[in-house]
């Protein structure tokens, strides 16, 4: 079991470091512009209904782009409403809401579950008596 905890953690700790890598880079170098929820696609996620905005917007070199916001809902945003967008200026088509859930969720996520994942690794070895499968 410690095993498993601790690969798992620090793999979830990997995850956070690139994801935060990643946004650090979109903010750093990548272009602002306003985009406009297009569409809403219901995708189905363990028995409830969510909701995946789909945002357009134009890049700085003329083209319409789409994509979808990683950040799932329980309920539609309003087609036509402008929302922030980012962009790599080499890779619009990987584009996301300029928001901190659109941005750093998910690194958030990842470093949270890492964290305690290797936290308990680790109390499994320190409680006494216990060989924390070692």
């Amino acid at each position: 079991m410690f095993w498993f905890l601790l690969i798992c953690g620090i793999a979830a700790l990997g995850g956070a470091f690139l994801e935060g890598r990643a946004v650090a880079r979109l903010r750093r170098h990548g272009q602002r512009v306003q985009g406009t929820v297009i569409d809403n696609v219901r995708k189905r996620s363990g028995g409830s209904k969510l909701w995946v905005p789909v945002v357009g917007f134009t890049d700085n070199l003329g083209y319409s782009v789409e994509f979808a916001l990683r950040v799932h809902a329980r309920w539609k945003r309003r087609v036509g409403r402008s929302v922030p967008v980012i962009y790599l200026p080499d890779k619009p088509h990987d584009a996301r809401m300029d928001s901190w859930a659109q941005l750093w969720l998910g690194a958030f996520v990842l470093l949270v579950t890492g964290t305690v994942l290797v936290a308990l690794a680790v109390g499994l070895v320190l409680q006494p008596g216990a060989k924390g499968g070692m």
